[in-house]
């Protein structure tokens, strides 16, 4: 694999950074000095992807590109956790109390999501048949 990077890319330090980018997930690395290995590098990571050479995920991401697990979005739902940021590796996001599922975006049977909190089923029927009767609903007849 090395050889079609060194036919594509010159030298062998510019072919070793850009093995390195399609491994980590980065779309272009560059030797901040041609052809010295021992330079430091600079590398323009795909969306979701963060570190030196992209081998982790950036900040609202999820998973370990290092075991070539590629990153995802978190997904918490901004109703029922505390952030937008989840666990690296998981993705369970930090749930309001109360408030469960990886995305934070689930209640116990029986209940709802409504304003951060779990409320029954019950209750949010009966908010909603009141504001059905509200005289600030429009009615059309």
């Amino acid at each position: 694999m090395l050889v079609d990077y060194l036919t594509k890319h010159g030298s062998p330090w510019e072919a070793i950074f850009a093995q390195r980018a399609v491994l980590n997930y980065a779309i272009t690395c560059h030797p901040t000095i041609p052809d010295d290995p021992n330079s430091p590098h600079t590398c323009q990571c795909r969306p979701g992807y963060a570190g030196e050479v992209c081998d982790r995920c950036d900040t609202g991401y999820y998973g370990d590109p290092l075991l070539m697990v590629p990153c995802k979005p978190c997904g918490c739902n901004p109703s029922g956790s505390r952030s937008q940021r989840c666990n690296m590796k998981t993705g369970q996001c930090s749930c309001l109390p109360g408030i469960m599922g990886r995305k934070c975006d689930e209640c116990r049977p029986g209940h709802v999501v409504d304003g951060g909190r779990c409320i029954g089923e019950s209750a949010s029927f009966l908010f909603y048949c009141a504001l059905a009767d509200s005289p600030f609903v429009h009615r059309s007849t």
